[in-house]
């Protein structure tokens, strides 16, 4: 019995099931959940004071880096 539950690009199945289903790769398997991924999720915006509060974040990173940012607006 599994003690944990694997994701998509984990394949368990037998030798001939693999081979039945077109011998896939991990790989393959992964390119296939990227692109699932990717096709399906929606990020809502930040709200306007989260937005503020992780530029704040970024600009004072960035200064103590000697990094000068250009301005988003």
């Amino acid at each position: 019995e599994e003690v944990y539950r694997t994701g998509p690009v984990v394949d368990r199945d037998a030798y001939d099931t693999w081979v039945h289903r077109g011998r896939k790769s991990a790989w393959d398997r992964a390119c296939q959940e990227v692109a699932r991924i990717l096709g399906s999720h929606t990020v809502e915006p930040l709200a306007d004071d989260q937005l503020a509060r992780l530029m704040e974040v970024v600009n004072a990173d960035a200064r103590r880096m000697g990094i000068k940012l250009p301005p988003l607006d």
